[in-house]
């Protein structure tokens, strides 16, 4: 099992064991607050003793928060329910809202607080 946080999950997306890449914040900013996700699939290892749907609150920290991915990799995360964590309050431009995403296999979390 493989868990990625920030700086963590930016290598999972580069070293391509997750999909998608990480961009500026729209903001152009670093943003350092509390946050709002809401647990959009817990069917994996890291989120299963939560509700779907609960909303947990985090500190996020970071310049590079911005989750990007194209069309195609974006409809596969959604038809696999591979996105995780949204964002109730987008902070960074993040597509979809997306804050966290896992692999097919559920054994491979990231998620950018």
């Amino acid at each position: 099992y493989i868990l990625g946080i920030c700086n963590g999950f930016q290598i999972l997306l580069e070293s391509g064991l997750l999909k998608g890449a990480m961009k500026h914040n729209n903001n152009l900013s670093f943003i350092s607050k509390n946050q709002n996700l809401r647990v959009v699939s817990n069917d994996n290892t890291f989120l299963k003793n939560f509700k779907k749907d609960e909303i947990i609150n985090l500190p996020i920290a970071h310049g590079e928060g911005n989750y990007y991915a194209d069309e195609a990799t974006l409809k596969e995360l959604q038809d696999k329910d591979l996105i995780t964590l949204k964002y109730e309050s987008n902070p960074n431009g993040s597509v979809f809202d997306i804050a966290g995403i896992c692999d097919e296999n559920k054994k491979i979390f990231g998620l950018m607080p």
